[in-house]
């Protein structure tokens, strides 16, 4: 009897290490999924350690199409956005300190990167569950269709991640959003003029700061609650974005 799929010992490399860390508490609907619907795309159903996708003629003798590799490939992007940001908040400590902390060592490029990548998970998330839901409505090989697919999704769903994106988009298209340094305090409440924290609007406040003299006049008197720490942000984001798929796999792929 052949032994059940699971991502610690079939998984790749990726897939493998991200389970203990975060997969299996956040996203444990990653596994179930992948075990019935990406495993048997690949050859690990002839040789269990070969992780690369059938042709596609012996996928359709199998019964699947190539928009079913499309949806696993996009499953396999999301996991990769999500882990990469997640690193860089575990390298953070984030995850353990969740309040102000002097030098973290996550400044403008973590954070870029970061939003960067929660938008990309956003978007292939919901790409893929248009694609489960209306199967061969979209064409597998054509990005346009993949737009218009996600589209699709958000004029007939609720579309929480909306502010995520949004922070993105304010990040990349236009002026710079406003950072402030503020300096860090010691634990005897003494400032410590070697060591400061790296504070940017809050996801919803973004759009309140658009001029940064409104920005620097709040951070001038305390650090203002419209403002957090650019890794606190990122967490929020990501914790955002990894409910978001949990609960969508629950209801729409899974079932």
């Amino acid at each position: 009897m052949t032994r059940a799929f699971t991502i610690p010992e079939d998984g790749d490399e990726h897939e493998k290490r991200w389970w203990p860390q975060w997969t299996r508490e956040y996203f444990p609907s990653y596994e179930t999924f992948w075990a019935v619907r990406i495993v048997p795309l690949t050859y690990r159903v002839k040789h269990r350690q070969n992780v690369r996708f059938q042709t596609t003629e012996e996928l359709a003798a199998a019964g699947y199409t190539d928009e079913d590799v499309t949806v696993a490939q996009l499953q396999y992007t999301l996991l990769m956005h999500l882990g990469r940001v997640f690193e860089l908040l575990d390298d953070a400590r984030a995850f353990t300190v969740r309040s102000y902390m002097a030098n973290r060592p996550f400044g403008r490029d973590e954070f870029f990167e970061s939003f960067a990548r929660l938008s990309g998970a956003s978007d292939v998330a919901d790409e893929l569950l248009a694609r489960r839901t209306t199967p061969g409505e979209y064409d597998a090989w054509n990005e346009t269709d993949g737009r218009d697919a996600r589209r699709a999704w958000r004029k007939s769903n609720p579309d929480p991640l909306r502010p995520v994106r949004a922070y993105r988009n304010r990040l990349v298209h236009g002026r710079v959003v406003p950072e402030v340094y503020v300096t860090a305090l010691s634990e005897h409440g003494l400032a410590r003029s070697d060591q400061f924290m790296l504070l940017y609007p809050c996801l919803d406040k973004v759009e309140s700061y658009l001029d940064w003299r409104v920005a620097f006049a709040a951070a001038a008197v305390a650090p203002s609650p419209d403002f957090d720490e650019a890794a606190l942000i990122a967490l929020e984001g990501w914790e955002k974005v990894v409910g978001y798929v949990e609960q969508a796999w629950q209801e729409h792929v899974l079932a």
